[in-house]
C-alpha cells in the first residue's frame, strides 16, 4: 500500500454490510483474535493479497482503495509488525506476485475454512469501489479459488451494490461524502435536525407543510442512523 490514508475517513463498515452486522462482528472480533493467535495467518495472506489484486484490476489503486485497505486493518487491530506483513501482502497482489492458488490451498485445508465468507465480504466491497469488468473477473477468480460458485458471487455483489445505493442516498440527504466519520455524520445530524424540526415552522403553516416537515425529520433521522450503523459509529438511538 502506499502512504497511509487518514483511517476514519473511509466507512470501516464497508468492510462489512449493514444486512451483515452479526458477520461484521465477527470480523472485527473473531478476526482480530485470530490475528494474534496467528492462526488465520493464510487466510490474512489471501485477503490482503487479493485486495491488492481487485484494487488494481480496476485500472488504478486510487486513494480510496487504499483507505478501505487501511480501514480492514484498522478493524483488525492490525498494528506493527502485522500491519506491514500485511501492506507487504497487499502489494504481493497488486504487483501480480502472489500465488493465487497457493494461498486459496492453505485457506482450504484449515478448520477456519468457515470464514471464507467474510474474507468474500471484504473482496466484494473492495470491488465495488471501482466496480469495472476487469476487477468482476478479479472478483470471481478468487472466489473461485475459496469454493464460492458464481452464482453466489454475484448475489453478493448485488447485494453489496444495493446497500451502497442506499448508503449513498443517505449521505445526500446529510450533505455529507463518502468519507465522512461519525462526528461528521453526528455534527450534520444535528444541524439539520435542528433547523428542519417541524416545530420551527410558524404558527400559520398548513397540514401539508407540517406533514412534509415531519417526513424530511424522519428522513433525516433515518439516514443518520444508517450512517452512524454503517461507521461503526452505533445508532443515537
Amino acid at each position: 500500500m502506499d502512504e497511509p490514508h487518514q483511517l476514519d475517513t473511509w466507512p470501516v463498515r464497508s468492510s462489512v454490510p449493514p444486512s451483515g452486522r452479526k458477520a461484521g462482528l465477527c470480523l472485527g472480533e473473531r478476526l482480530a483474535f485470530a490475528w494474534a493467535r496467528r492462526a488465520l495467518q493464510p487466510h490474512l495472506h489471501f485477503l490482503f493479497s487479493s485486495l491488492g489484486r481487485i484494487a488494481k484490476s480496476s485500472g488504478q489503486v486510487t486513494p480510496t482503495h487504499i483507505l478501505y485497505a487501511e480501514a480492514v486493518l484498522a478493524r483488525l487491530g492490525c498494528k506493527g509488525r502485522d500491519r506491514a506483513r500485511a501492506i507487504e501482502w497487499f502489494n504481493e497482489g497488486k504487483s501480480g506476485e502472489a500465488d493465487f492458488h497457493q494461498l486459496a490451498l492453505h485457506c482450504n485445508t484449515r478448520p477456519t475454512s468457515r470464514l471464507h465468507p467474510l474474507v468474500l465480504d471484504c473482496l466484494v466491497h473492495m470491488f465495488e469501489i471501482n466496480a469495472t469488468p476487469a476487477a468482476n473477473r478479479s472478483l470471481h477468480f478468487l472466489g473461485s479459488l475459496l469454493g464460492f460458485e458464481s452464482a453466489r458471487i454475484t448475489t453478493k455483489r448485488d447485494e453489496v451494490h444495493r446497500e451502497q445505493t442506499t448508503l449513498n442516498q443517505a449521505r445526500q440527504v446529510l450533505g455529507l461524502n463518502d468519507g465522512a466519520t461519525p462526528r461528521q455524520i453526528r455534527l450534520a445530524y444535528r444541524q439539520l435536525a435542528s433547523r428542519h424540526h417541524p416545530d420551527k415552522l410558524g404558527r400559520d403553516a398548513s397540514t401539508q407543510e407540517q406533514e412534509q416537515a415531519v417526513a424530511h425529520s424522519v428522513e433525516i433521522r433515518a439516514a443518520y442512523d444508517l450512517l452512524l450503523q454503517a461507521t461503526g459509529g452505533r445508532s443515537a438511538q
